[in-house]
């Protein structure tokens, strides 16, 4: 079973519309019905009563439905920040500079600055003029 079933099932369960739900994902009516039905088989269970007028989750449904937003919802805080925390890491920034007086001020200031709006940010500097 992967997330993105589990996100389409999700979105339909809100929806109870097959077409809003292909929308809402960026993918087919097609594509929706396929990832419900595999879903389905997987779980051994049907998730929503349908017909040609209406959806509505079955008793199963409802209770997948409850069992996995939460979890979905922590997926996917866990994945941002994974993310960011790779972002932060795998950043460098490397300034040069001609060594004169004014270059040293002026770097010296932005660090400061820059250090200032950006707490979280780990700052490593060289050399035995520029701050630390």
């Amino acid at each position: 079973m992967n997330t993105d079933k589990i996100k389409i099932f999700l979105d339909l369960a809100e929806s109870l519309n097959f077409s809003r739900t292909a929308q809402n994902m960026n993918i087919t009516q097609s594509a929706v019905s396929q990832s419900i039905s595999s879903l389905e088989r997987y779980l051994n269970t049907k998730l929503f009563y349908r017909s040609r007028k209406e959806v509505n989750l079955t008793p199963a449904g409802q209770l997948f439905y409850q069992g996995m937003q939460p979890v979905i919802t922590q997926f996917n805080k866990a994945v941002t920040h994974a993310r960011e925390v790779a972002q932060s890491v795998n950043t460098l920034l490397t300034i040069g500079f001609s060594g004169s007086g004014y270059d040293r001020y002026a770097i010296n200031q932005l660090i400061h600055e820059y250090r200032k709006s950006r707490s979280s940010w780990r700052i490593t500097t060289t050399g035995p003029w520029l701050p630390a």
